[in-house]
């Protein structure tokens, strides 16, 4: 399905309005570009925001708010390495990324009563930082992740892929807390989130968030693009994530918003 818009590509600056069609102004892709439809639901909605410093193109869906990478896991799963963790997590100590992810681990704590169980997983674990924190708390933890060398000894499971098969049950309270930018089709991996997530479990679901493409700082370069990474491939809506979080079973219990990011919390009903 092509969505049609009214978009005036005239009113656009010209290093984005030029790669929106000309000959039918309210169509918004070119088919010149690997991507043609939004990653998160799928419409042909698509208009161009920024290349970043990896060369992926990235696309606003008009449907859904969500942004799309022109790469995809295919091309991005090569830099899930040992030297990947050492560029993102090597600079800081296991101390100050427990400090980092502290918020995180209390907001499970602030609905214990509630959590009729205390089996943690975290998706997305890397050093295990969080299930050490977890653990400390109390809590019987898991881990899950992508690179081999996230490995923590007899508590985490290591695949190319997150599925709910993977475990051998499901979990009360789970974390995915900066992951699922990075697949390709985030509505799969919702969906396995859901399914291994007891009922009455809580979802703790932590990414990027859309930001404006053309706020500049003092030197003229755009802001607010870290969540744009060469490793990101789609930028999630909070309108999407609350909508999908609903149509899936889950309660919102409470949601935080910031410039760069968001983080929901969802009871599973």
């Amino acid at each position: 399905m092509l969505c049609i818009i009214s978009l005036n590509v005239a009113h656009l600056p010209p290093e984005r309005g030029h790669y929106l069609s000309r000959t039918a102004p309210t169509v918004v892709y070119r088919q010149r570009w690997p991507i043609s439809h939004c990653r998160a639901c799928s419409e042909a909605c698509l208009y161009y925001l920024w290349q970043d410093y990896g060369g992926g193109h990235w696309f606003r869906c008009l449907a859904c708010g969500c942004d799309s990478s022109s790469h995809s896991y295919v091309d991005t799963k090569k830099l899930y390495n040992a030297d990947y963790l050492q560029k993102h997590h090597g600079g800081i100590t296991i101390d100050e990324e427990m400090m980092s992810l502290r918020s995180n681990m209390d907001w499970f704590e602030d609905y214990k009563t509630d959590i009729e169980g205390r089996d943690f997983l975290d998706v997305g674990c890397c050093r295990g930082v969080a299930m050490t924190g977890m653990q400390q708390r109390g809590w019987s933890v898991h881990g899950f992740d992508v690179i081999p060398e996230s490995a923590q000894p007899g508590c985490s499971t290591i695949a190319p892929q997150f599925q709910a098969s993977l475990f051998p049950q499901k979990y009360h309270a789970v974390m995915c807390r900066e992951v699922i930018e990075h697949v390709d089709h985030p509505m799969q991996m919702l969906t396995e989130l859901a399914n291994v997530t007891t009922k009455k479990g809580y979802l703790q679901l932590q990414t990027p968030r859309p930001t404006d493409p053309t706020v500049k700082d003092e030197n003229n370069v755009a802001m607010n693009k870290i969540g744009y990474q060469v490793a990101h491939i789609c930028i999630l809506s909070p309108q999407w994530v609350k909508y999908w979080l609903e149509r899936l079973g889950f309660e919102i219990k409470d949601y935080r918003l910031w410039d760069l990011g968001q983080c929901w919390m969802a009871k599973k009903l």
